[in-house]
């Protein structure tokens, strides 16, 4: 099989639903690996601690706003996989024009008996502002989990095997397109006793009124394809839900203690009591049937088919019911920062555990913990590092820069997961800008 025409494929594949997204990502999130509870302000506060919009250095007026000035905002890029990274495709496809039968059996045992999963994310900001201890923001997100049964591997790799089903079961494919308008205050608080124990204390809280867009959700899928010498054969049945227009609520509260003058730490809980409830009006579930067999010789018109004829070719037999409307989560999960500033001369250090509460979409129960670092050899020119294990991503690596001036900040970050260089298996990336006063 000609390894062009695979590479394509897989590409494809790996690739279909790159424009997905999912909570607070930034450039010095992404440079610090995750490492941001206790250095988030402004509306970049929302999503990590709102208790930071009551700190001192938090800017008294700050907007975000996209790559060049007053045009629109530029994404928080992050894809990952399972498997593939640049190590494990120069392998397989770096080789020449072909694999035999071999290098094709080889290749799938690389990957996961239970297929590949792939999660990518992209973090829009339409607007982010602060006046001082207030922030809002609106930040279009789609949470989104794809999963690629083996079969469809084989299938690709081994689709002129004749007269052998390959199984697509197991597909599964989750979105949910939320539209999240937050609202935060942070405030000092004056709690008589507690200066015995930290040197000031900080509380802050964030609404989130959720616009849900669309929900989509595969499911049950079982099907197979038998490849023959004349025709392909195709059979299975597949449940979808999904619904249009949607409305719910998240709360983030968090707390701030310096416990001196360099020691800073926090604690917050993201999305309590997050749902999105989806609309009796335009809630439906579909059940698809399909058996039927394309002969060798419709193989070059069947693209040229219309909808109907395609489906009478494989008898698909689509039944759409209106269903009762339902909720969908909104994932919650909790946040520990703790940061030391000028540990070292120009030099500060942070600290992060996150635990997320579920195992929707990007989110693994499994914990995460974080460290990041940032130098200011030039006051205006900080350096950024990070790395994370744990969570969603198993290993994490960042690094990245900004130039921060009095009244402006450009901030860049670049992240890896799974490994390091080309051992990697997924990656971030991240430019914003900030007018500050």
């Amino acid at each position: 099989m000609r390894k062009i025409t695979t590479t394509l494929i897989l590409i494809t594949a790996l690739f279909l639903n790159i424009l997905s997204a999912q909570v607070a990502i930034g450039p010095r999130s992404i440079a610090t690996a995750g490492t941001f509870a206790t250095q988030s302000r402004g509306d970049e506060a929302i999503g990590w601690n709102p208790a930071n919009l009551g700190l001192p250095d938090n800017p008294r007026f700050g907007l975000r706003f996209g790559i060049l000035p007053l045009v629109g905002p530029f994404p928080s890029v992050q894809l990952n996989n399972d498997l593939v990274s640049v190590n494990w495709f120069n392998e397989w496809f770096n080789k020449g024009d072909y694999l035999d039968a071999k290098e094709v059996s080889d290749l799938l045992k690389t990957f996961p008996a239970e297929g590949i999963n792939i999660s990518p994310l992209i973090s829009m900001k339409l607007i982010g502002m602060n006046f001082g201890s207030f922030a809002v923001a609106i930040t279009p997100e789609i949470l989104t989990n794809v999963s690629l049964p083996k079969g469809f591997f084989e299938f690709v790799l081994k689709g002129n095997e004749f007269e052998k089903p390959i199984d697509l079961s197991d597909l599964s494919v989750q979105t949910q397109a939320v539209v999240p308008i937050s609202f935060a205050y942070g405030m000092k608080l004056d709690f008589p006793g507690l200066d015995q124990f930290v040197q000031n204390s900080y509380v802050g809280v964030s609404i989130k009124l959720l616009a849900g867009l669309a929900y989509a959700n595969l499911e049950d899928f079982n099907g197979q394809i038998t490849m023959y010498n004349d025709r392909i054969h195709a059979k299975g049945d597949a449940t979808a839900k999904y619904a249009v227009g949607g409305f719910g609520t998240a709360f983030d509260v968090g707390v701030a203690v310096d416990l001196t003058e360099n020691m800073r730490a926090n604690a917050a809980l993201n999305n309590l009591i997050g749902f999105v409830h989806w609309s009796d009006s335009n809630a439906e579930e579909v059940n698809y049937t399909f058996d039927g067999e394309l002969l060798s010789s419709e193989f070059e018109d069947f693209g040229d088919y219309t909808e109907k004829q395609q489906d009478s070719i494989f008898n698909v037999i689509d039944t759409t019911f209106a269903i009762d409307g339902f909720n969908t989560n909104y994932p919650l999960f909790m946040l520990i920062g703790f940061e030391y500033r000028n540990i070292l001369p120009a030099l500060d250090v942070y600290a992060n555990y996150r635990q997320d509460l579920s195992e929707d979409y990007y989110f693994d129960i499994t914990p995460r913990v974080s460290v990041g670092m940032e130098y200011r050899a030039v006051s205006w020119l900080p350096l950024r590092a990070g790395m994370a294990i744990g969570g969603f991503e198993s290993f994490q690596w960042g690094v990245g820069f900004g130039l921060n001036f009095k009244h402006y900040a450009l901030d860049i970050g670049f992240s890896q997961d799974g490994g390091l260089f080309n051992h990697a298996n997924g990656f971030s990336f991240s430019i914003g800008q900030q007018l500050l006063f």
